[in-house]
């Protein structure tokens, strides 16, 4: 645990006491910043985080055994009663972990590469606003809430990290680069096309911006009605799983249809308790963050979907691959709302509150729950035996 709450520590610190400080500066320690965690990332045992030892390892094995990508991509190796190729995995990941197993020769390269292509995009998203918003506290965000989770799944949050920088890019009108980075994304995890609806609800909820529904005395926002009417059709569509899978099946994505499949749909009441402190975040400092961000009820939404995602934990275990899609978006919401009112002393109890609660999430989820197996934490030899 140690190793953990160290490493990110004097990570934070680096970033927190410079991000305000020349460019220069404020780069330079955020590269010893960031080679903490792509540290911890790459000098870990082989057992710890799951998919190390189901994907990473092998694909390593096979690009340091290959003497050229097309032999590469053709070897295999059997697992689970059947014969796994290299080209089966996302291109984009692939060749990552073959040009970085050639070049280091070791399993801890790769880790620590794949980290360095989680964490760099995300950490240029939030730098992009660090005039406006606290880095740091984005990053917090990451390493608490996610950090241990990317030691799993790694395919996935490479992915993730580049579509949380193409939505950055997104709000800056920088759509042919958004788009770009998105198709990035897409090949190191072809589930990153899920961004693509999402961007659409975000230029939706744009257009809606300022008009309101009246009736009578009461007056709620257009974005808002919107926002709800989604998160009603995704409730709803939990009651209509084996329709969803025939439909995917239709259309060719059956690979996903996994994670809607297994046990019977029932109330997470355990995921909606975890989610109500950064509600409480959102709701209280709502009309400063509304006023202030056009992005509000973008952020809401995404909330409000990963809560429901969540519900499919019950369906399958794997299902929270489909929720971290939207709580991706916490990274960039949480610092904003912290910030957002005018108060300072609202400020410094939102921040102060959500530190306390990430910490106590991090331990809920990572320590004592154990999830995505990287507690404890063990160090590895460099090379592969």
């Amino acid at each position: 645990m140690a190793v953990y709450l160290i490493g990110f520590t004097i990570s934070l610190i680096l970033i927190a006491i410079t991000e305000k400080k020349r460019t220069a500066l404020f780069v330079s320690a955020s590269a010893v910043a960031l080679l903490i965690p792509c540290l911890i990332a790459g000098l870990r045992a082989q057992n710890i985080g799951t998919d190390v030892m189901v994907y990473v390892k092998p694909l390593t094995q096979a690009a340091i055994m290959a003497d050229d990508v097309g032999e590469y991509l053709n070897t295999y190796w059997f697992s689970s009663w059947r014969n796994l190729y290299v080209m089966d995995y996302d291109i984009g990941f692939s060749l990552l972990v073959y040009l970085t197993a050639k070049l280091t020769d070791s399993l801890a390269g790769v880790l620590f590469a794949v980290q360095v292509f989680m964490i760099l995009p995300i950490f240029l998203a939030l730098a992009r606003t660090r005039k406006k918003f606290p880095v740091w506290l984005g990053m917090l965000v990451y390493y608490f809430l996610s950090f241990n989770c990317t030691l799993n799944m790694m395919r996935q949050w490479v992915a993730m990290g580049f579509l949380l920088l193409a939505f950055q890019l997104l709000t800056e009108k920088k759509l042919w680069l958004t788009l770009l980075i998105t198709a990035i994304a897409c090949l190191f995890h072809s589930t990153a096309v899920i961004a693509l609806p999402l961007y659409l609800i975000y230029w939706v909820l744009l257009v809606l911006r300022g008009k309101q529904l009246v009736h009578n005395n009461f007056t709620i926002g257009a974005p808002m009605i919107m926002v709800i009417g989604l998160n009603l059709v995704a409730a709803a569509a939990l009651f209509c799983l084996p329709l969803i899978v025939k439909v995917l099946s239709a259309i060719g994505l059956e690979k996903f249809n996994s994670y809607l499949v297994g046990n019977k749909l029932r109330l997470m009441v355990n995921q909606i308790v975890l989610r109500i402190p950064f509600f409480a975040l959102l709701v209280l400092n709502w009309k400063d963050m509304n006023r202030q961000s056009k992005l509000a009820p973008f952020f809401m939404c995404m909330l409000l979907f990963d809560t429901v995602a969540a519900q499919l934990l019950s369906v399958d275990d794997m299902a929270f691959r489909i929720a971290s899609y939207f709580s991706l978006y916490s990274i960039l919401w949480l610092p904003r709302v912290c910030v957002a009112s005018r108060q300072p002393l609202v400020r410094k109890l939102s921040t102060v509150f959500l530190v306390a609660y990430c910490v106590f999430y991090w331990y809920y989820n990572y320590v004592y729950s154990m999830r995505h197996g990287t507690y404890p934490y063990v160090f590895a030899d460099i090379f592969i035996q």
